[in-house]
């Protein structure tokens, strides 16, 4: 719904009006809570539609994540393994080799599959940099960006849809990540 239209307003007010009436009122009661997070969730999609509509050419900086979890060489693979399913990612960025890189669900779902009965507690507690000297986990490459390139220079220039490293223009310093699901 356009954001300049009488129905935005009305859909807007009406939602806006329920979960402000509703923090106030027993948020904690099962269905409630569920309805009053669903109305959150919409209000939240109309606001941000509203938002996006406005802004004229469309940058990655206005819909990357900043500041995302990422992945080192020193960490333990349980470490990683739990980052992902406590935030459910399927990819997490690592530097390596003087590149940003991804690590994938995939990747260690093989990683742990792979192994003779008892020695999985053995691989959770091995470093991700030892695990890729040994040649035993291997990362994806993926694009490297600055924050300023254009979401329609993104789309009509071979993206594979893999998650995108965004990187400071000036100082290559990681500022965020940008995934397919940033833009719907």
């Amino acid at each position: 719904v356009p954001n300049d239209t009488p129905e935005f307003h009305t859909v807007f007010s009406s939602l806006y009006d329920y979960v402000n009436d509703a923090r106030n009122s027993v948020m904690h009661e099962g269905a409630f809570a569920r309805h009053l997070t669903q109305h959150g969730i919409e209000i939240s999609i109309i606001l941000e539609d509203a938002l996006m509509d406005e802004v004229q050419e469309k940058r990655i900086k206005d819909f990357m994540i900043r500041n995302p979890v990422t992945a080192s060489p020193w960490q333990p693979i349980s470490f990683i393994r739990q980052n992902m399913l406590a935030n459910s990612f399927s990819y997490l960025p690592v530097y390596h080799e003087g590149n940003w890189q991804l690590i994938s669900d995939l990747t260690i779902t093989k990683y742990l599959l792979g192994f003779e009965r008892g020695e999985k507690r053995k691989r959770l507690s091995r470093k991700l940099g030892d695990a890729l000297e040994l040649g035993q986990i291997e990362l994806l490459l993926t694009k490297t960006l600055n924050a300023e390139i254009s979401i329609r220079h993104l789309i009509e220039n071979d993206w594979n849809g893999l998650p995108i490293c965004v990187v400071s223009e000036t100082s290559k310093e990681f500022v965020g990540i940008l995934t397919p699901f940033d833009l719907l």
